[in-house]
């Protein structure tokens, strides 16, 4: 991807997503370990906030995975780092 060219848009965003021109996907935010420590944190605290959070995230997961071109272990960090966070091998691309 040519840095010099992207805008921060998020029309450009999704067209470089939809035509695999990102090459590398970090998007740290978005795992299942971030997940679990949400959970866990949520368990201990018994805020309403956290448990918000759990489920708001639990919902996101769901229908990225159902939705975008996205394997169930592509939402672990850990298999992200072993893949180097590469698009195409962590995503269903062709």
């Amino acid at each position: 991807m040519d840095v010099k060219k992207f805008r921060f848009s998020v029309a450009d965003f999704f067209y470089r997503l939809n035509g695999v021109k990102i090459k590398k996907a970090y998007v740290l935010l978005h795992s299942y370990e971030v997940m679990a420590f949400f959970i866990v944190l949520a368990a201990k605290t018994e805020s309403p906030a956290v448990l918000g959070i759990c489920i708001g995230m639990l919902t996101h997961f769901t229908a990225d995975i159902l939705c975008w071109r996205a394997y169930f272990y592509s939402y672990s960090l850990i298999y992200r780092m072993i893949m180097k966070f590469e698009m195409k091998r962590i995503f269903n691309v062709s």
